[in-house]
């Protein structure tokens, strides 16, 4: 059992105790909420932080997501309807194109992604 400095099991970890042991490859949740990360503004994809089962809450800052699907920490959540066609956005570029309408909760991973590393060649990107 996890316990806080003072030693005791009934202490519940700080925020800060929580982030550090992410690192170190155990669970991270901040006040027991599943969690995913937005790395840019523009992004429409979020990094779950730790796994996720169907229908379980995930919190992208205030936003709060329903998993449409069980995903596993370190994969994408789409945080806004992607539709088919149109880019998949993480740290601010494009990372592929939906193969198909791709809905809030949704994992995003190589099944409903395409890869678009030739475009890549044509596209510009801000410094």
């Amino acid at each position: 059992m996890l316990t806080s400095d003072s030693g005791s099991s009934n202490d519940r970890l700080s925020e800060t105790e929580r982030i550090d042991l992410c690192s170190e490859g155990i669970r991270l949740s901040i006040n027991d909420k599943k969690i995913a990360i937005k790395m840019d503004s523009i992004d429409n994809v979020a990094v779950i932080i730790d796994d996720t089962q169907k229908g379980e809450n995930v919190f992208v800052g205030e936003l709060k997501i329903i998993a449409k699907k069980n995903i596993k920490r370190g994969h994408k959540i789409a945080i806004m309807p992607i539709i088919k066609g149109k880019y998949i956005i993480k740290y601010g570029v494009p990372i592929g194109k939906a193969k198909n309408d791709i809905l809030i909760g949704c994992h995003v991973h190589d099944h409903n992604v395409s890869d678009i590393i030739n475009e890549m060649d044509h596209m510009e990107f801000d410094d």
